[in-house]
């Protein structure tokens, strides 16, 4: 059951790795539309951007992840044209 102080405590906890150019893992899931078990996955498995082990909290770099998530881009042609033979 989470309190005032909890969230409190989590939001304080937010702002100072955002000033530090970091996300946490609750921010980068919620980015990724995952839950933390996925992104705990990703991390078993190497996937997805580095991360920061601190105490027992997980950290991602702005600058990763950004880089990550460009390294995910898909160049689609336009719908209808085709290239010449």
């Amino acid at each position: 059951m989470s309190t005032a102080i909890d969230y409190q405590i989590e939001n304080e906890r937010r702002r100072i790795a955002a000033e530090m150019g970091f996300m946490t893992e609750e921010m980068f899931a919620s980015l990724a539309k995952a839950t933390p078990g996925t992104v705990e996955g990703w991390r078993k498995l190497s996937k997805g951007p580095s991360h920061i082990l601190l105490g027992n909290a997980y950290f991602y770099e702005v600058s990763d992840v950004m880089a990550y998530m460009k390294s995910l881009k898909n160049d689609c042609k336009p719908y209808g044209k085709r290239t010449a033979k």
